[in-house]
């Protein structure tokens, strides 16, 4: 069987893409001063050869796994295509992740080389089995011993003489992903899944080479680098990149640099409604807005109204490589609906049978379709964990509720009580918890999300002390903030004698916070509203 990819890989992309549209507007970088860097394709691809070529020159070869902490930056994007090239494997790791938490990563991917920023080099170095650190920008070409500074490429040629050996099976990138486990898991994504996920989100959002998609998602993560860089590749379009959201610039930006799709999470459109009214806000170039999940009925119009923009609904995670259940681009839309199963994938509802439930009745979000190709590979060097997460017949277990009517239209009805959403990202509520017991005075913890005005949800944490000892939740959040990324910090940590408990004597964790409504943002004027 042929599909659409057959054996084609990034390298065959990124080859098209500088021979064919080698003058083409590639990239528009605003880094958070707001200075700008432009880049066409065949700019670009100079650039990535000349980092390949001193990757190479260093040790990293074919097959490699290469740690990447950096910002979003021209440095992530040059280093990441690089690999591609080598055939080494990208394993993004998140800017603000503590020693253990990059520790942890590196011991499940076997990585040996780390690129990351100036200020990671010293808690870098003392990674366990590191052969060799690069260091991107304001840092020294050359250093003592196996430290490199990226600016070094300058003195390299820009084209690529070394040869890979890989296909479109072949692993480009490792993202790793919080969900009902405490230990983040390695999803390994192929070429083809790249490949698959760039032509996936050109059909999701009817993506031409004459689009602008403008993203302010961290680089680390599948939304930007499935549902923005890869369908600006495919599509030969122009990608516009915000290194750091602000809201008050947010919309400028948009208007300014002539977007024509952007990518958006419950944080921004919140963030957007609160800014005061700019009389032109509603002339831009906008067609769609690439939204995940969560808002109110009130805010979504609000804001479709006020900024003269539509919110394309989707659903999916990053071991389904695409929304694999959208909005379509033409036609009906049924909000708060978050669509039908996409191209190349079935989707279905199933009870706790395994069986596919009635329309209407809510069950546990399955999506099938081509590991490798369509779905994720696996879960790296966790091949209990990867067959946990598939039924016998090859459907994707989610762990998330929802039901479908009776016209294939799909509602989400809420994530697995282990993971958090907060502003766009997804925490393990195991993995905090994991922290919390680690203090000398915790009992026991237990970590829940609590629906947030702009955030989506916060993340809250309720304590038992041990025998005798009085617990100081200050001391606690800081004892925990020195272990894991800041955005996993419990916003409150609350002390309690004990803590509610099923019949068999789990703890309850729908009883720790009583049901709260979805605050609702006051109605602004605006061009819906008088």
């Amino acid at each position: 069987m042929v599909d659409s990819i057959g054996p084609l890989t990034l390298n065959h992309l990124w080859a098209w893409l500088a021979h064919e549209h080698g003058d083409r507007p590639f990239l528009i970088f605003i880094d958070r001063e707001g200075t700008v860097r432009r880049a066409t394709y065949q700019e670009f691809d100079d650039e990535i050869n000349q980092v390949a070529n001193l990757l190479v020159a260093h040790g990293v070869t074919n097959g490699s796994n290469v740690i990447l902490q950096l910002p979003s930056s021209i440095d992530f994007l040059r280093v990441m295509f690089a690999l591609v090239k080598i055939g080494a494997v990208a394993v993004p790791v998140n800017r603000d992740y503590q020693q253990q938490e990059v520790e942890h990563i590196q011991q499940v991917c076997g990585a040996d080389v780390a690129i990351v920023a100036a200020d990671k080099v010293a808690a870098s170095s003392e990674l366990p089995e590191l052969r060799t650190l690069f260091v991107a920008g304001d840092w020294p070409e050359e250093q003592a011993g196996e430290v490199i500074g990226l600016a070094a490429r300058d003195r390299q040629p820009t084209t690529f003489a070394a040869t890979s050996t890989i296909t479109s099976e072949s692993p480009a990138m490792m993202l790793f992903t919080s969900g009902t486990t405490a230990a983040p898991k390695g999803v390994v994504i192929t070429h083809a899944n790249c490949l698959h996920a760039g032509l996936y989100h050109n059909w999701q959002m009817a993506m031409t080479a004459h689009d602008r998609m403008l993203t302010a998602m961290p680089m680390e993560h599948s939304n930007f680098q499935l549902a923005a860089l890869m369908p600006t590749l495919t599509a030969a379009a122009e990608l516009v990149i915000v290194e750091h959201y602000s809201a008050s610039r947010f919309w400028r930006q948009v208007r300014e640099y002539r977007a024509t799709l952007i990518q958006a999470v419950a944080t921004i459109v919140k963030t957007l409604l609160l800014q005061p009214v700019d009389p032109d806000e509603a002339r831009h170039e906008v067609r769609d807005v690439q939204y995940y999940l969560a808002l109110d009925d009130e805010a979504k119009e609000q804001f479709e109204c006020r900024f003269n923009t539509r919110l394309l609904n989707c659903y999916g995670l990053t071991e389904t490589i695409n929304w694999a259940i959208t909005d379509f681009p033409h036609g009906p839309r049924r909000w708060p609906s978050i669509g039908r199963a996409g191209l190349g994938y079935e989707a279905r509802v199933v009870g706790l049978d395994g069986q596919e439930v009635p329309a209407g009745e809510v069950g546990e979000i399955q999506v099938k379709g081509v590991r490798g190709r369509t779905l994720m590979l696996e879960y790296y060097r966790d091949p209990e964990a990867t067959a946990r997460s598939f039924t016998d017949d090859g459907w994707f277990r989610t762990s998330d509720r929802g039901y479908v009517d009776d016209h294939g239209w799909f509602f989400f009805a809420g994530r697995s009580s282990e993971v958090i959403k907060r502003a766009g990202r997804s925490i393990s509520a195991l993995e905090v918890e994991e922290q919390l017991l680690a203090h000398p005075g915790v009992a026991e913890a237990a970590v829940v999300g609590v629906p947030d005005e702009i955030r989506d949800e916060a993340v809250v944490a309720f304590v038992t002390p041990r025998p005798g000892v009085l617990i100081d939740p200050n001391e606690v959040r800081a004892f925990v903030a020195a272990r894991i990324a800041a955005y996993k910090v419990p916003s409150e940590v609350r002390v309690a004698a004990d803590l509610p408990r099923t019949s068999t004597g789990k703890i309850a964790k729908r009883l720790l916070v009583p049901p709260v409504a979805e605050p609702q943002l006051p109605l602004t004027k605006g061009n819906c509203y008088e």
